[in-house]
């Protein structure tokens, strides 16, 4: 199990430690796309969340998702996850960055 903390872009840093906290909710492996993550250690990303029947809503309902392990010596460390309104939204060059950054992370 994996502890989920999601934000809008506006709600960090503003948020106190506590509000953070309050948004936060558990993910088991393969509960949502998360979760999925979580179990293939493979990074997704879905154009339309209305024909993915992995996706699960969290706050609200957002229309394309991109979801990328965080791996260290094949152990799962975490997992990026990114929703947006637009269908479609996310292209190549998102996967290749967020699959940079958690390489970077991970090495840290």
């Amino acid at each position: 199990m994996t502890k989920q903390n999601a934000a809008e872009g506006r709600a960090w840093p503003q948020d106190s430690e506590e509000e953070i906290s309050n948004q936060s909710f558990d993910v088991l492996p393969g509960q949502g796309l998360v979760g999925y993550v979580m179990q293939t250690k493979e990074a997704v990303v879905v154009a339309d969340t209305t024909k993915d029947k992995r996706y699960r809503a969290d706050d609200l309902v957002r229309s394309s998702e991109i979801t990328v392990p965080i791996i260290y010596n094949d152990e799962l460390l975490g997992v990026l996850d990114s929703e947006h309104p637009e269908k479609n939204f996310y292209t190549p060059q998102h996967l290749q960055m967020l699959t940079t950054i958690a390489t970077l992370v991970a090495n840290k």
